[in-house]
């Protein structure tokens, strides 16, 4: 009886260890933000660069890039101790290809029915009280634009750049040190696809955001972050496909 307590309270320590690494990261990830920032708005003081693929590189570098430069930094300790394949939690749990792929289907499913459906909702309500439905900046930028250089860079960024970079950050990193903190993974859940949705920076789409977010999450908690990432993936490159299909 004595090793199990041991054992546990071994386990315990290494999990609050974690969380104050996960914090740290998340730290750091803010940091790296901010300098991209700073770099963006020195880079636009000095000259305002007109070319949609400028424009699209200098709003992709603050979170991008900077950012999860950054929190990899903050997580060297832990990927020492742990190696990162255990510290990103890639595959953990490990689900077989079947399981994974009907996982992937089934939330698949559910973040395009979510998306549209309360998005339509969102737009409704606004259409109804007079306010503006915005686009995302990137298909703003997407409209009526012909050039190859520009697709191949948004079309990376969509489907392997921020699923990555958001899954990592807000699917590990932020819910990993919000749940260390909280005690609860349904508050991390809830807060976590809060800031995702808040991030994106357009109030009526935050419901259809924060869905998206939850979705997210569960991909993420049933078979790691490769889980998610590839969920996310899929869903921004069919959205990204409308845009195309339909201007």
């Amino acid at each position: 009886m004595e090793e199990k307590t041991e054992r546990e309270e071994n386990i315990e320590a290494e999990r609050e260890d974690d969380a104050r690494q996960y914090a740290v990261a998340f730290v750091w990830a803010l940091v790296g933000f901010g300098l991209g920032m700073v770099a963006v708005r020195a880079v636009t003081a000095i000259c305002k660069p007109q070319n949609t693929v400028v424009q699209l590189l200098l709003g992709l570098l603050p979170f991008q890039l900077t950012t999860p430069l950054a929190a990899i930094i903050g997580l060297r300790r832990m990927a020492v101790r742990k190696g990162w394949r255990r510290t990103v939690e890639w595959d953990e749990p490990k689900l077989s290809f079947q399981l994974a792929y009907r996982t992937h289907a089934i939330l698949f499913v559910l973040c395009i029915i979510c998306s549209f459906a309360i998005n339509w909702l969102s737009k409704t309500v606004c259409d109804k009280l007079g306010i503006p439905f915005p686009e995302q900046s990137l298909i703003q930028m997407a409209h009526g634009n012909s050039d190859v250089l520009f697709w191949g860079i948004a079309f990376f960024s969509v489907m392997v750049l921020a699923p990555c970079v958001e899954e990592f950050i807000y699917r590990q990193i932020m819910f990993k040190a919000l749940e260390g903190a909280l005690r609860r993974r349904w508050a991390a859940v809830v807060l976590t696809s809060l800031c995702f949705a808040a991030a994106h920076g357009i109030l009526p789409m935050m419901p259809a955001l924060f869905a998206l977010g939850v979705l997210f999450q569960e991909a993420k908690r049933r078979g790691g972050l490769r889980q998610s990432i590839l969920l996310h993936s899929c869903y921004n490159g069919t959205m990204l496909a409308l845009v195309l299909m339909f201007d």
